[in-house]
């Protein structure tokens, strides 16, 4: 089975003089739970955050699917999903403003939109018929994707 994330002797952090990342490499097959576990600044969000192509490596290399960042930016990040310890966004918005503000930041057709929408529900409902809540938004800490590699920063 292919790995869907390769991260290769990936060097990185804030600052070049100082980094927080040294020669960190691992792999996440498809259906596997992978845990970064550490101290507070170990480096675990400054990995994330590489990942998620917010900041680049000063060395190595991360591939999600095969693909680097550098190959295809838009494909890299459509395969990814992040869930943050905090959304970043306002308390005030709901889900659904949530959801569709991340399908303006992609790009996704109204159609794609609905579609995509419909999948995520099912994925964190595991199958049960839950409504998408128009509430605040709400942090789930599992995800089940055959397609996305999910990063999550629990608490």
């Amino acid at each position: 089975m292919n790995a869907v994330l390769t991260v290769e002797h990936l060097t990185g952090g804030y600052s070049r003089q100082h980094p927080v990342l040294h020669d960190v490499s691992f792999q996440m097959k498809a259906g596997e739970l992978v845990g970064l576990v550490g101290l507070n600044g170990a480096g675990k969000s400054t990995a994330i955050k590489h990942i998620l192509g917010l900041l680049d490596p000063f060395g190595g290399s991360i591939r999600v699917d095969g693909l680097s960042i550098k190959e295809d930016k838009l494909d890299y990040r459509q395969k990814l999903a992040y869930v943050p310890e905090m959304p970043e966004l306002y308390d005030q918005m709901t889900l659904e403003e949530h959801l569709q503000l991340t399908a303006m930041a992609y790009h996704l057709d109204h159609e794609t939109y609905k579609k995509e929408k419909r999948a995520a529900a099912e994925n964190f409902s595991n199958g049960k018929q839950t409504p998408l809540v128009s509430g605040p938004f709400f942090q789930r800490d599992e995800a089940k994707s055959d397609d996305y590699v999910c990063l999550s920063c629990p608490t």
